[in-house]
């Protein structure tokens, strides 16, 4: 086991970032409110063509290359993830880490002035609008708190029922699923592991 009081992104960010191949126009989804860590993370990827989506006002990040010039970490676009202004069949791969349980949800810590609707179904919602901007041989990587369903207000817990519905709403074939449970540290498990599982604990 690894990751002892560690949160869940001791598993997410890794999981997703080794998953990054060869794509070069990449789309990050909920960047705005993302720990400087991760930032430098995906700094460190050197994606060419790197964009985000945030509900927030844009945040503007700069890298410096080894030459000693800098360049944008990203193009930042503030639109609702349910509604984005990106054309059909845009990015060959989109990171979406654990924000789509926010969406329709009160946001108004993540939001800032953003304008986001509410909705018992925004990440149905969601999940479609990132199928569309995705190519068709292009590959979305989702993260998700799960175990029991559980309504925090601000975000949602997945259960298995949940989660099988929202990844067959779309047109994606489903590559690959993973499992992970707290005990002093991260381990792989199977879902049903998980099913009396709340939020955060065993101090996860």
């Amino acid at each position: 086991m690894d990751g002892f009081n560690a949160t869940e992104r001791f598993i997410e960010v890794p999981w997703c970032f080794a998953r990054l191949g060869g794509a070069q126009r990449v789309l990050d989804v909920g960047y705005a409110n993302a720990e400087a860590e991760y930032l430098q993370s995906l700094a460190n990827l050197n994606i060419p063509d790197l964009h985000g989506l945030d509900i927030a006002p844009p945040k503007h990040m700069s890298v410096t290359l080894p030459d000693g010039t800098t360049r944008a970490l990203l193009n930042p676009v503030q639109a609702d993830m349910r509604e984005t202004p990106f054309p059909s069949d845009s990015f060959e791969l989109v990171f979406c880490i654990s924000t789509i349980e926010h969406v329709g949800m009160d946001n108004d810590r993540y939001a800032r002035g953003g304008k986001d609707m509410p909705s018992g179904c925004g990440d149905f919602e969601s999940i479609r609008e990132l199928c569309r901007i995705t190519k068709t041989e292009g590959r979305l990587l989702l993260t998700v708190p799960f175990g029991k369903y559980e309504n925090h207000g601000w975000f949602r817990q997945y259960d298995l029922a949940r989660l099988v519905r929202l990844c067959a709403s779309t047109d994606y074939d489903v590559l690959e699923m993973q499992f992970f449970k707290y005990r002093n540290g991260w381990s792989e498990c199977v879902a049903g592991d998980l099913s009396s599982v709340g939020y955060q604990a065993g101090g996860a």
